[in-house]
């Protein structure tokens, strides 16, 4: 059994050895390019409009899982042993996994995730999900409402009105 475990070891040395040297070459700014693709999932994903709310979950926690594979913060000429690799273990988080998705969401539907009672960063799997579903239902009762508004506005005429409400707008009466 000891045998086996240094073998594992040495295996996840060497991976972790190539996918430093990997990083090196694949990135200009190697050093900083874990903490940069942090800041790129907290900030910049955002939900594609049709895509269902259970589907951009699953796909923000896979690309989490990706940085994996992305080398810790080092120093310049640094091996791939000394960089710091604790860095690595706190990007699986909940709290930074849900934060990204809050943010990549409407915002209206970040609105009221942040008014619920409980903190979503801090509920079990089960009670975000469930927020995140709520809200999806919600969100297809406000557009089929607004499309249902946009659809008599056109058939009385008022087109100016229909755009108003596609855009979001509310029209005066």
């Amino acid at each position: 059994v000891q045998i086996g475990d240094t073998v594992r070891e040495q295996c996840q040395s060497y991976e972790t050895y190539v996918w430093f040297e990997m990083g090196k070459l694949m990135w200009t700014r190697h050093r900083t390019v874990l903490d940069e693709h942090i800041r790129y999932l907290e900030n910049k994903i955002i939900k594609p409009y049709d895509m269902a709310i259970r589907d951009f979950y699953d796909r923000v926690i896979e690309m989490y899982s990706y940085t994996y594979y992305i080398q810790p913060p080092s120093m310049n000429n640094q091996a791939w042993y000394e960089a710091k690799w604790s860095a690595c273990s706190t990007i699986f988080s909940d709290r930074r996994m849900r934060t990204a998705i809050r943010n990549g969401l409407p915002r209206s539907m970040q609105d009221k995730l942040d008014q619920k009672d409980e903190d979503y960063r801090m509920v079990s799997t089960e009670t975000f999900l469930d927020y995140l579903y709520r809200l999806e239902t919600e969100d297809k009762q406000e557009r089929a409402e607004k499309q249902r508004l946009k659809e008599s506005l056109e058939k009385k005429g008022n087109h100016k009105a229909a755009e108003a409400v596609e855009s979001g707008r509310i029209p005066r009466k």
